[in-house]
């Protein structure tokens, strides 16, 4: 089985809980949690529209559509049958993910990796 854990910076914050965490409804912190328990157990047969690697980078990202909103998580495979989220982001249904947002997961994973 695959297990997920969260990148933290070098002071020990995690980005990407913060972000889930302050999601105001419950709905979406529950259904983003939720997206991230159904990659770990069914890890890489997850699939689209769920997953799908990001095209031109190093990551993959797990998508979850909660009313207008399309929430991102972004994660790397890492040794030792791991997942790092590493990102997190929220956009407008139908609207691309701005490329600042991926240079952001880039740069996280790649600080990941330098520290781990």
């Amino acid at each position: 089985m695959w297990t997920y854990t969260f990148y933290k910076t070098a002071s020990g914050q995690s980005p990407v809980t913060e972000f889930i965490d302050g999601q105001e409804q419950l709905e979406v912190r529950y259904r983003l949690y939720g997206a991230l328990e159904g990659l770990e157990k069914v890890n890489v047969h997850l699939g689209q529209p769920q997953t799908e690697k990001v095209e031109g980078w190093d990551f993959w990202r797990l998508k979850s559509d909660i009313g207008e909103m399309d929430y991102s998580l972004f994660y790397f495979p890492y040794s030792g049958r791991k997942y790092v989220v590493v990102h997190a982001t929220c956009n407008r249904k139908g609207q691309k993910i701005p490329t600042r947002e991926l240079d952001t997961a880039k740069q996280l994973m790649t600080d990941y990796i330098a520290r781990a």
